[in-house]
């Protein structure tokens, strides 16, 4: 629970509910897979109440050039397409 202006405790919005939580470690396992990288330590927090998060753990640098390079190819491929359907 959070608290209000009012100091009334409130529920925590959508985003912070623990099945979010647990679905974005999901897609994200996936979407990791699907480039090669994989997070050995990708884990909902269990811990946290107020604002469930997710562990990601610790990456070698090789790792994260691949995370990165993944990403500026999913940037160039949506420029790219934008671009085409501007002309």
């Amino acid at each position: 629970m959070t608290k209000t202006e009012t100091g009334k405790k409130s529920s925590p919005p959508k985003f912070w509910k623990t099945s979010d939580a647990t679905n974005a470690v999901e897609h994200l396992k996936k979407a990791s897979e699907a480039i090669g990288v994989t997070f050995p330590s990708l884990d909902r927090e269990h811990f946290s109440i107020d604002c469930p998060l997710v562990e990601m753990g610790r990456m070698r640098p090789d790792v994260v050039e691949k995370l990165a390079d993944a990403l500026d190819e999913l940037v160039a491929l949506r420029a790219k397409i934008a671009e085409e359907t501007n002309e």
